[in-house]
């Protein structure tokens, strides 16, 4: 039996060559070794030639980004999924991690056109709306914050999406706008009206209403059946009703003289 010698220099050659899908592979596990012993520069080094002969395979690519962003080179990170974003536009989780690189750079503008975009490409996408929503509010853009949470909740409305509608109003002072969000949400998510509801109680005690905040959790209390929950809100209640004690009053100073 006859064998070509062969050295792994001319097998690896071979398989580039050769078999260009397999040569991802080859790529892979070079660079899991230079990793492994702490030669991150060459592993990020080799998997960029691979990008930049045209390599296509999208585990090379996240590999690398997180190497760059293992590093803190978080532009070259961004660089990398831009390129990323532009072939597949309709790959969210790109897009948020994207999103997530320019608000790490402190870059809201981009992030802001970006995620207005996405959203415009993919108007039911409930995770780049509530992302854009939360962008809204960081911005102050209170009406767009509210719209775009009022579409997520139309698509698939969940307690915690009632909560950040709420919150939207709370934080431009409109309080009965806010609760009448929660008691929206309690009645269409019967199951959520024991969250929900701690919401309105927290509202009102962050107003200085503790009889009302009060009152409701004693309303919770009649209906919850949870021994551990009942627990938690007796003790809720009965904080609510302690009294601030005054601060003790300061010593009187020692009047001065000579000690005998």
């Amino acid at each position: 039996m006859k064998l070509e010698k062969l050295t792994l220099s001319a097998a690896i050659s071979d398989i580039l060559q050769n078999e260009p899908k397999a040569g991802a592979d080859l790529y892979r596990a070079v660079s899991d070794i230079y990793v492994r012993t702490q030669k991150t520069d060459k592993a990020i080094s080799l998997l960029d030639t691979y990008l930049q002969q045209e390599g296509s395979d999208q585990s090379l690519f996240v590999n690398l980004a997180n190497l760059y962003m293992q590093r803190g080179a978080y532009k070259e990170a961004a660089a990398l999924y831009e390129k990323q974003v532009a072939l597949h536009p309709e790959n969210t989780n790109m897009v948020l991690m994207l999103a997530g690189l320019y608000l790490q750079q402190g870059e809201t503008k981009k992030e802001l056109a970006l995620l207005e975009d996405s959203a415009k490409a993919a108007p039911k996408n409930t995770e780049l709306l509530m992302r854009l929503s939360n962008l809204y509010s960081l911005a102050g853009e209170w009406a767009k914050a509210e719209e775009t949470v009022k579409k997520v909740i139309a698509l698939q409305p969940q307690v915690w999406q009632y909560r950040q509608l709420a919150q939207i109003y709370f934080q431009q002072d409109k309080l009965t706008a806010a609760l009448a969000a929660l008691d929206e949400g309690i009645a269409k998510l019967p199951d959520g009206e024991m969250e929900l509801s701690m919401a309105k109680s927290e509202m009102y005690l962050r107003k200085g209403q503790k009889d009302k905040a009060a009152a409701l959790l004693g309303e919770l209390l009649k209906k919850t059946k949870d021994p551990l929950r009942k627990e938690s809100l007796e003790n809720m209640i009965r904080g609510l009703g302690e009294k601030e004690q005054p601060a003790p009053a300061a010593a009187a100073p020692k009047a001065a003289g000579k000690q005998p």
